[in-house]
């Protein structure tokens, strides 16, 4: 509200300033529990005269039938992805959703791009979207040209994330056999209580680069002393 008003004030150059009137949109799962902005002060002393005070609407989107909006068809898609994303309904509803983007302009980019989001937030939303219910659905709903295009896109972001979960995962598996061998070089070379403090330090190793400088330890230092003294302080030579 704060910066809508600052932002007419440099337009206006004068006042009165509009009024802006606070629309919630709520789709938690629980109930809303968040108290009114006036309530969070202590009226204690009669000062709530003194205090400000933001009143809001709001809109439970997962408690309220959401009406049919004729004049703003994109509002509509968006309110109802929001309401159903974690929905166990979301199947039944799905196709009835999508087909609202009829009424838009399926040749039209930005529409195409308002489809794309919508599709990937719920899939990324309700965390159960499986490709084979996601395809029927877009086949029942839109021409599939579109739902083929569609379909195309978000395997190119399934496959995209898969790769690099994939990545993540795989240097994660790399690090920690490297860790493995980095603690049995150094039970080799001193004793099984140095591997015990050096596994410690290595746990706050997060990268490839630091793992190699401890086997360079290991490797430099002839006595124990030398390297649990490099752990205590690594920028120590």
């Amino acid at each position: 509200v704060v910066r809508l008003w600052e932002r007419e004030r440099r337009r206006l150059k004068s006042p009165p300033l509009p009024a802006v009137i606070p629309m919630v949109l709520y789709q938690g799962e629980r109930e809303w529990e968040i108290p009114a902005f006036g309530e969070l002060f202590d009226d204690a002393g009669g000062v709530a005269g003194y205090a400000v005070d933001f009143r809001y609407g709001r809109h439970m989107l997962n408690a309220e039938r959401l009406e049919r909006i004729e004049s703003n068809p994109e509002l509509e898609i968006v309110l109802h992805v929001l309401r159903y994303s974690r929905d166990e309904r979301l199947s039944e509803r799905l196709a009835g959703i999508l087909s609202q983007f009829r009424r838009l302009d399926l040749g039209h980019r930005e529409v195409h791009g308002l489809l794309s989001a919508v599709l990937q937030y719920l899939v990324q939303a309700s965390g159960h979207l499986e490709e084979p219910l996601l395809r029927e659905a877009l086949n029942r709903a839109l021409p599939a040209p579109v739902g083929e295009t569609m379909m195309t896109t978000l395997a190119q972001t399934w496959m995209q994330q898969g790769i690099e979960r994939g990545e993540r995962k795989g240097m994660q598996q790399g690090m920690e056999h490297e860790r493995t061998l980095i603690l049995r070089l150094a039970e080799r070379k001193f004793d099984a209580s140095v591997a015990g403090q050096l596994s410690i330090f290595l746990r706050g190793v997060q990268d490839p680069a630091g793992l190699m400088e401890v086997a360079d330890w290991i490797m430099d230092c002839d006595r124990a002393e030398a390297l649990l003294a490099r752990i205590g302080n690594p920028d120590n030579p």
